[in-house]
């Protein structure tokens, strides 16, 4: 990355009492580093690494989808912030995790987010105590939407105590935090959500959609004839990009060294596991991700294959993967012997992770008020689709202070939003953008964040 103006730095945050180091990656603000905000960047799976986030969506030079080399990116968000990249959990990308004991596949939304909370006391106390007293905010997209929250939710505990106490050795300046394409609810962030934009983006006849949404075939155990609607569902959105239902479906590339790409993953098969008594699971407070899948099955398993990386289907990445396991990138980012082959995605860590029933949604009402939410949402995803995101805003009842319109970037429509409570909750969506809206429709993600950022109107 030639002609750097600005500090960049690659290293580690211990977590205390155990081998795991979880990689991260600071870009310090390309204007003023020592008052502009400070944002930490998630991204999801779970098991993702958030160097996606610093080299395909908004780090200072990004390599664009169908080319090999990286190009200095116009609308990298540390131009108004430094900005940290945090591979979490420990085990993803260069994130380091060695003692056997300590079963480094295995984590849950509370463990993570504990692990991440140390880590971000390191980074602010160890690694860059002059950020102290900047404005803070968490960012993420699509798992993230919990990771986001639930650190949050911690950072708050932490002001509370050093609040109470006086004893810590600095107060967290947080100000709010963003999700972008971001699973909150799983009433609404469900199958139910994906069919229904699978019908309303012309994917599937009328006759099936009456069909499936008669039977709620996404819920309880439904009827057997479930099973054959399914499968038509599946056939019929097969090779669509679940991340950008307009976007390209790349073909199968191959992963790193050392691991192999499932089966599953080439183009867009087996998306919807076979039905399974939702019942008994709506009586748990938790379940994994191979229990519950939502509408991506990753059901495979990677350890009796021996498969470690996962590269999610019809995305492209081979040229970042090899970018990442280049020996002199590497060793330009001080990783060391130690670390893992760097994957897009940790297979075990995904299909192992146990995730809390209610998701996040519950942290949102906790703290509502108490600091600035934004949500944004690129409206060609699948994934997590918008449709599905309105649905759980809609549930929380806060009154609009500002009703849903358009907004404008470059003389163009780049989104439209609404605001709740006196703007406390902003809920946008970033038109034609897909799971990864910072990669595909920069400049109007970029309007909308900084925009709330500085409190001016989105």
């Amino acid at each position: 990355m030639p002609d750097l103006s600005f500090g960049l730095y690659s290293g580690y945050l211990p977590v205390a009492g155990s081998s795991k180091q979880l990689h991260y990656v600071a870009a310090l603000s390309q204007n003023n580093w020592k008052t502009d905000p400070v944002i930490i960047w998630f991204n999801g799976g779970p098991g993702c690494s958030s160097m996606l986030g610093w080299l395909q969506e908004h780090g200072p030079y990004s390599l664009a989808d169908g080319t090999t080399t990286f190009a200095k990116n116009q609308y990298s968000w540390n131009k108004e912030a430094t900005v940290v990249y945090i591979e979490s959990p420990a085990g993803v990308g260069y994130s380091i995790c060695t003692d056997a004991k300590e079963d480094c596949t295995h984590y849950n939304d509370f463990n993570t987010a504990d692990d991440a909370m140390q880590a971000f006391e390191q980074l602010m106390t160890d690694k860059f105590p002059e950020l102290q007293p900047n404005d803070l905010y968490i960012s993420g997209e699509s798992y993230a939407g919990i990771y986001v929250p639930r650190l949050v939710e911690r950072i708050d505990w932490y002001i509370g105590n050093c609040t109470a106490n006086k004893s810590c050795p600095f107060i967290p300046n947080l100000k709010g935090f963003m999700v972008g394409n971001g699973v909150t609810d799983y009433r609404y962030d469900n199958q139910k959500a994906f069919i229904d934009m699978a019908f309303w983006y012309g994917m599937i006849a009328t006759e099936l959609w009456d069909d499936l949404t008669a039977n709620q075939c996404w819920l309880d155990t439904p009827p057997a004839q479930c099973n054959d609607w399914l499968d038509w569902l599946e056939g019929n959105v097969t090779n669509i990009n679940v991340y950008d239902v307009f976007g390209k479906c790349w073909p199968s590339q191959a992963p790193a060294a050392g691991s192999s790409e499932p089966e599953m993953y080439k183009g867009f098969a087996k998306f919807l596991q076979t039905p399974s008594d939702n019942q008994k699971k709506s009586f748990k407070n938790f379940f994994t991700a191979n229990e519950y899948t939502s509408f991506i099955n990753r059901r495979k398993s990677q350890e009796e294959e021996g498969k470690v990386g996962l590269v999610p289907p019809c995305t492209y990445s081979a040229p970042l993967i090899e970018y990442m396991n280049n020996a002199s990138v590497r060793t330009a980012l001080h990783i060391p012997a130690s670390a893992p082959v760097w994957e897009l995605c940790n297979g075990p860590i995904n299909g192992n992770y146990t995730k809390y029933a209610n998701g996040s949604i519950e942290v949102y009402v906790a703290l509502r008020g108490k600091y600035k939410m934004l949500k944004y949402s690129g409206d060609t995803d699948m994934a997590v689709p918008t449709y599905g995101t309105k649905g759980w805003i809609d549930n929380l009842n806060w009154p609009i202070t500002k009703e849903w319109k358009q907004f404008f970037v470059d003389g163009q429509v780049g989104g439209y939003s609404e605001y709740h409570d006196d703007g406390k909750f902003i809920f946008t969506t970033i038109h034609g953008a897909g799971h990864m809206a910072p990669q595909w429709r920069p400049a109007p993600t970029y309007y909308a964040v900084f925009n709330f950022i500085k409190n001016k109107p989105i």
